[in-house]
């Protein structure tokens, strides 16, 4: 995540990683088994609140495609 928080920065010719490039590297994340990881960290919640989840993290994965971020 760290990297590929750098990486958006340097893209965006930042000289400091900002929060913003963080979000979106977890954003990012989703490409790469970010689901199962979150299914993992978060094993222990009610399964309709981790769906919840999930699907608010489509949604955001969804915005950056449509906003052509992906």
């Amino acid at each position: 995540t760290w990297q590929m928080a750098a990486l958006e920065a340097s893209t965006g010719n930042y000289e400091e990683i900002e929060p913003a490039h963080f979000m979106l590297a977890i954003c990012k994340l989703g490409d790469s088994g970010f689901k199962n990881m979150m299914k993992k960290v978060f094993s222990e919640i009610e399964p309709s609140n981790l769906a919840d989840l999930l699907n608010e993290v489509d949604e955001i994965r969804n915005l950056f495609i449509a906003h052509n971020f992906d």
